[in-house]
């Protein structure tokens, strides 16, 4: 038997949000790409407004805080144990550290449903209460804890919260390993994105080919996105298919920030490798970069999403 082919989340782009200069008629046209009796389209079709995924977002935030594993403060981190009112949490708008504690984070959680795995360790899918978030689990080197890269990325995506079109980070802690490893392990929970990545999402679509509006619509959402980022004086140096992500409810969301860049002051240049080598700017490679590069980095994924691949 053939593989079943991945339902089209495109059906909630189209009714979701809506698209700039989006006719009646291509609404029609993307409606037509959903499977007609797959039953997460039915599930869906009705909270996709913009007042119902609202109102979704924030009754999923506030059972996150309201229902925490036992024995764990609801206003506090989900992963620490009761913090005392002077301690410093990672929820707080200027975090600066992240809590190193000797407990196993996983007793915490109902169930843990791997992912994926890759350099940058291991991604679990995991149910805590009624909530259902997405963990990172990674190995760090105790004597390079602070200047890892896993962690630089915790700390730039805790300084880019709040917007709408970047991955929320609620909380992570380092796991103290025994003496007998060089190894500490990183935990790191996130905001589940299930709509899968835009690079599966093309792939699955018929030519590897998504409909115009869909790419205005994607587009907007992640230019916003980046604008964001780069407002803060990041650059993200890693666009591309594989790191912008949708929810189940077809929203935008720009995900890994392993190689992204902290810059001091707007002028400031960077030179370093860094990024996948067909979504890098030129730059990139030959001399000095800027947040230029990630505009370039996403105009190659616009082509991506209109023929299938990335400029050769």
């Amino acid at each position: 038997m053939g593989k079943r082919p991945r339902p089209s989340i495109f059906p909630l782009l189209g009714c979701s949000k809506g698209m700039p200069s989006c006719k009646a008629e291509d609404t029609k046209i993307i409606t037509n790409l959903r499977h007609q009796n797959d039953p997460k389209w039915n599930a869906l079709k009705g909270n996709t407004t913009e007042a119902a995924r609202g109102k979704q977002s924030y009754s999923w935030q506030r059972k996150t805080r309201a229902t925490p594993p036992k024995g764990i403060e609801a206003e506090g981190n989900l992963m620490e144990p009761k913090l005392k009112p002077q301690q410093k949490t990672l929820n707080e708008e200027k975090p600066s550290t992240i809590p190193i504690v000797k407990y196993d984070p996983v007793e915490f959680f109902d169930s843990f449903e791997f992912i994926n795995s890759g350099g940058f360790g291991q991604v679990y899918k995991v149910r805590t209460g009624d909530s259902q978030v997405a963990v990172k689990v990674a190995d760090i080197e105790k004597d390079h804890t602070e200047e890892s890269s896993e962690i630089q990325e915790i700390l730039i995506l805790q300084k880019l919260q709040g917007h709408r079109n970047i991955v929320s980070i609620y909380d992570a802690v380092v796991q103290m390993m025994d003496d007998s490893s060089r190894y500490n392990k990183l935990w790191c929970m996130m905001e589940y994105c299930g709509g899968g990545s835009l690079s599966d999402i093309i792939s699955s679509e018929p030519n590897q080919s998504l409909p115009e509006q869909c790419i205005q619509f994607i587009s907007r959402e992640v230019l916003q996105g980046l604008s964001y980022i780069h407002e803060n004086l990041i650059i993200h140096c890693d666009i591309k298919s594989m790191n912008i992500v949708l929810t189940e409810d077809a929203e935008v969301k720009i995900i890994d920030f392993g190689l992204a860049v902290q810059l001091k002051h707007q002028e400031e240049e960077v030179n370093a490798w860094r990024g996948t080598p067909h979504w890098m700017a030129p730059e990139m490679i030959t001399s000095d970069f800027n947040f230029k590069c990630d505009i370039w980095s996403f105009g190659i994924t616009v082509i991506e999403m209109a023929e299938g691949l990335p400029r050769k």
